[in-house]
């Protein structure tokens, strides 16, 4: 599955507004999240793991509140 490409593309929205819920935890630092993902947009580094793992991670947090 192509997923680097796709948080490139048409996934990018949700990975951005994933982020922003990331940001809001205060489990990283922001500075961090921005700079895996304007590399990977860039393609200048392949984050496609850190971020699919990121994204899923706000998703379990949302689902339990947290």
């Amino acid at each position: 599955m192509p997923i680097g490409s796709w948080l490139r593309g048409p996934l990018l929205p949700l990975v951005r507004d994933l982020f922003d819920g990331l940001r809001t935890t205060g489990w990283f630092a922001a500075h961090e999240l921005d700079r895996l993902l304007h590399e990977h947009v860039a393609s200048t580094v392949d984050h496609r793991k850190r971020i699919w793992t990121l994204m899923v991670l706000e998703l379990w947090r949302r689902q339990h509140r947290l």
